[in-house]
């Protein structure tokens, strides 16, 4: 069981993001966009952050190059629909859209799996 930080501006898809992880028994927390993102991980310390790029406030590629500066070791995973971007590059992986459960779920598996 991990801690997840969903980041999307879209609440129909954090909403589907957070069943999909709680029914594999994870705890989910929730931002609607970077900026918000980035106040909930410094209080919450969450294990992966699964993020959006395109937000409104501050973008997810933004978010990340924030992340990558102050926690380093944090694990990642971009979701794209435009897999593209200096900051999407800086991810443990690069989820495009759409994608499926399975796949979804796999990326979260394997992010987690892999050391800091």
């Amino acid at each position: 069981m991990a801690r997840v930080l969903i980041v999307d501006d879209e609440s129909f898809v954090r909403q589907l993001l957070r069943t999909y992880l709680e029914r594999a028994g994870h705890i989910v927390l929730e931002a609607p966009n970077g900026k918000e993102a980035l106040d909930l991980f410094a209080a919450q310390r969450p294990d992966l952050v699964v993020t959006d790029n395109t937000m409104p406030e501050l973008t997810g590629a933004d978010m990340i190059r924030e992340l990558r500066r102050d926690a380093p070791g944090t694990k990642i995973i971009a979701m794209s629909g435009f897999p593209s971007g200096d900051g999407l590059l800086e991810v443990n992986c690069l989820l495009p859209k759409p994608f499926t459960r399975e796949e979804f779920l796999s990326a979260v598996e394997q992010a987690l799996s892999r050391e800091s």
